[in-house]
């Protein structure tokens, strides 16, 4: 789990928190990883969508970006270009429509990692409690 820089104060606490509605980055064995952001891809069960979430914390100041990446082929600059795909891009896919980063860097207090943990916690408690009272 990227429990190094900014986010090792919190890490366990997000981990816990948040491992139900989100796939949450791990360091590769025998590393430690300086990381630059904390990449979170929101679950298929999730009560709630990337946009949604995305848009919560941008709201509260929450500085956000979305992953580059997934399925180039569904990208602009490649209509018209020649190539060819081998099998289904499923995880590509879920990649470009599920996944975010909210930005780390050292200079993160305990308060500010507080205020990003709780902000995405309750949102999601939140969204949960929503979803389980408007079932029939």
């Amino acid at each position: 789990m990227p429990c190094g820089g900014a986010i090792s104060t919190g890490c366990g606490r997000v981990y816990a928190e948040l491992e139900d509605f989100f796939i949450l980055p791990e360091a590769t064995a025998n590393s430690q990883p300086s990381w630059f952001g904390f990449l979170l891809t929101v679950r298929e069960s999730a009560p709630f969508s990337r946009d949604e979430i995305v848009r919560h914390l941008n709201d509260r100041k929450i500085g956000t970006r979305l992953l580059f990446g997934g399925d180039l082929t569904r990208q602009p600059y490649m209509k018209n270009r020649h190539y060819r795909i081998h099998g289904k891009l499923t995880n590509s896919d879920r990649v470009m429509n599920q996944t975010f980063w909210i930005g780390v860097y050292p200079g993160l207090g305990a308060a500010e990692l507080d205020y990003v943990i709780s902000t995405i916690g309750d949102f999601c408690r939140a969204r949960l409690a929503t979803n389980r009272t408007s079932r029939p």
